[in-house]
């Protein structure tokens, strides 16, 4: 969500799918991940073996924000068992500066109900507007 696009766009098939996704993570072994050869279509053949690649290299937004990246390799751990669940997600040190009356909400209720709670614009949109708008900044490159 925070690059605009997906993380990994398997484009042709299931195991396309998957080696996008082990470029980054890293390849599933028995050291990170106990038992996942003995699974019926693991097939070690068919891809390669990769080390994991830190988030903020494949996304570099992740760098600019802070608790992201950790965030992110939270929910994006391989082993189901040491995946972040949705409940500990909410609160990560990501969403630290949100008033706490968020995690009280029902299902029902949008968060922009809450007081304090809006969109922020992204950067570069800031950054522009903000170029454009100002005459003293029209010929400084950032």
């Amino acid at each position: 969500m925070v690059s605009g696009v997906a993380t990994f766009p398997g484009m042709k098939d299931t195991w396309d799918q998957l080696d996008r996704i082990w470029r980054v993570l890293g390849t599933p072994t028995e050291d990170v991940w106990p038992g996942v050869t003995s699974y019926p279509h693991y097939c070690r053949e068919k891809f390669g073996l990769y080390l994991p690649q830190s988030m903020s290299r494949v996304i570099p937004k992740l760098a600019h924000i802070p608790y992201a990246e950790t965030l992110a390799q939270e929910l994006l751990q391989l082993q189901p068992k040491k995946r972040i669940c949705a409940q500990n997600a909410l609160h990560h040190k990501y969403f630290s500066d949100l008033p706490m009356s968020i995690h009280d909400i029902d299902s029902n209720t949008s968060i922009f109900d809450i007081p304090g709670i809006k969109l922020a614009p992204e950067m570069d949109e800031f950054l522009r507007t903000r170029i454009c708008t100002n005459p003293h900044m029209k010929n400084k490159v950032l």
